[in-house]
């Protein structure tokens, strides 16, 4: 209960926050002490550690008035633009062609990749001008045959190696070392596994699929970080124990490795 004829004792008036790239954002506060966001007009509250991402979060869910006019130029020639209220849900729909809103689209990215940036919470957006376009991966066929042609191997080792990586490559159906993953190497595992019987024929299968792909990086094939992470993704295969191998064969087996040998005819 207040004591009549005292003050009320106020608090610092929240100061709005100013971003990291110079903006003030208008009713948005942040706490120093653990980062809370906290809308100033209704005193909600909300975490991000994202910047720009809490900022697009405050001005999609919060800033209900905020309103800007958006002027798409439309094709010569007869477009008709459709309009439609929704007046239970106060909502607006504006149809137009879906060409038409894409090509405004790039030219906001293109012309204000700041602006977008913000406004979606994707800050990668602000620097598509900096970002160098990525090399094309080295081909699995590429790699194999690398490996064949410059590894000190006898021809045996040669045909082995072929057969192995040939059979790896048709049971992945990738075509590029950077399509490789973690995924892709524990599934191709759980197919040999399932269909060989010998742990010693799984091993030498693993560690051939290493051996080329490492074979690779230590010649200097670009891009580099596409091997290394296909290399860091094999770490999956790891062959079985032979004290506790269990063969283990599918019902309807996709991929059954055979030997190099098998099928030739006999001269």
């Amino acid at each position: 209960m207040a004591v009549p004829g005292s003050k009320r004792k106020v608090g610092r008036k929240a100061a709005h926050y100013r971003t990291s790239w110079g903006e003030v954002i208008n009713g948005l506060a942040r706490r120093l002490s653990d980062g809370v966001w906290r809308v100033i007009a209704t005193g909600q509250k909300y975490t991000e550690p994202d910047e720009r991402l809490a900022v697009h979060i405050y001005r999609t869910r919060y800033v209900t008035a905020r309103t800007s006019t958006v002027a798409i130029p439309l094709p010569a020639g007869p477009t008709p633009v459709l309009t439609q209220f929704d007046h239970a849900n106060n909502r607006v729909t504006q149809f137009l062609p879906e060409a038409v809103a894409w090509a405004w689209v790039r030219e906001q990215i293109l012309t204000r990749p700041a602006h977008v940036a913000q406004m979606t919470g994707i800050p990668e957006i602000g620097f598509l001008a900096s970002i160098p376009k990525p090399k094309a991966s080295p081909t699995l066929k590429a790699i194999g045959d690398l490996y064949l042609d410059k590894a000190q191997i006898t021809e045996p080792e040669k045909r082995k190696s072929r057969f192995m990586w040939d059979e790896f490559v048709e049971a992945t159906g990738l075509q590029t070392v950077r399509e490789l993953t973690a995924e892709v190497f524990a599934e191709y595992g759980d197919k040999v596994r399932a269909a060989v019987k010998s742990p010693t024929y799984v091993r030498h299968r693993f560690g051939k699929i290493k051996t080329i792909l490492n074979f690779a990086r230590t010649r200097g094939v670009q891009p580099m970080a596409d091997l290394r992470a296909a290399l860091d993704a094999s770490a999956v295969l790891r062959p079985p124990s032979p004290r506790h191998w269990t063969h283990i064969r599918s019902a309807v087996p996709t991929f059954m490795p055979c030997s190099p040998r098998r099928g030739r005819t006999s001269r």
